[in-house]
């Protein structure tokens, strides 16, 4: 029988893309780290991922068949499921920003990715753009719909930069824009963080964010590191993710989320 964390780590909140999902030379999990996040929920350590990508886009990863996790916070931060994909948080767009925000996307021949809770649709055959965003992260796209209005919590758009500009002009003026790569930009409605998701998670389940762990690489898990006391960097993540993390750990070719359990004593 596995013995008990000699940490005071209750929760782990890692996010998925270049932390424990590589896209470095290809496309592949760190497997020694999956693991190390299993071991640590054997010794009675919940484990929560916490993502900007919404539920189908993780399962179109096949991670759910390496991993089954605790909880998930994804779409980032609007949306919060427990293991039985219960819905624990859901925050949608008002109905008439997602319309204008699609319509808008249609109108420029723009394809659109629409999530609710845990499904998610495109609302265009996949083009040029489409085509740049999945050589960075061969992903399965879902099938095209109609669209809907209605409870939406996340709208990716695939777009190159030059139409940030554009969107700005025409989708509701207090909708942000977070660019993430050549060809994909995350619509945020209202200032949804990855941390408003770990804070629900945390209230659901009664646990302090003294006890709270979380791991990422980019911008948008800053927030996510305030909402815990341990937060951990990836050495492969950004200047500004490492300078806000308590702790910078190895690389994800080195196995970082493994390395920094073991250091903490979580394993």
């Amino acid at each position: 029988m596995d013995m008990k964390s000699k940490s005071d780590i209750k929760i782990i909140f890692t996010d998925i893309d270049c932390t424990i999902l590589n896209h470095i030379g290809g496309h592949f999990f760190d497997m020694k780290s999956i693991k190390a996040l299993k071991k640590a929920q054997k010794r009675g350590v919940l484990l929560y991922l916490c993502t900007a990508r919404p539920y189908d886009s993780i399962y179109q990863t096949g991670l759910f068949d390496i991993l089954s996790p605790d909880g998930i916070v994804c779409t980032n931060g609007a949306v919060v499921l427990d293991k039985d994909l219960r819905v624990i948080y859901h925050h949608t767009f008002p109905k008439e920003y997602a319309k204008q925000i699609i319509d808008t996307a249609i109108k420029h021949n723009i394809c659109a990715e629409v999530c609710t809770a845990t499904e998610r649709y495109i609302t265009k055959e996949i083009d040029d753009y489409v085509r740049g965003y999945l050589a960075i992260y061969y992903e399965m796209l879902p099938e095209v719909r109609k669209p809907s209005y209605d409870d939406i919590s996340g709208i990716l758009v695939f777009a190159p930069k030059e139409y940030d500009e554009v969107f700005a002009k025409e989708f509701p003026s207090d909708i942000q824009l977070l660019r993430f790569t050549d060809y994909g930009v995350d619509i945020k409605c209202e200032r949804i963080e990855k941390s408003e998701g770990v804070i629900k998670a945390l209230e659901y389940l009664n646990i302090s964010k003294d006890n709270a762990m979380a791991i990422g690489d980019d911008y948008g898990d800053i927030p996510m590191f305030e909402a815990v006391k341990y937060s951990v960097c990836m050495s492969n993540g950004k200047d500004e993710a490492k300078e806000a993390a308590l702790h910078v750990t190895k690389h994800i070719n080195k196995h970082g989320v493994k390395h920094i359990l073991k250091k903490l004593k979580v394993i």
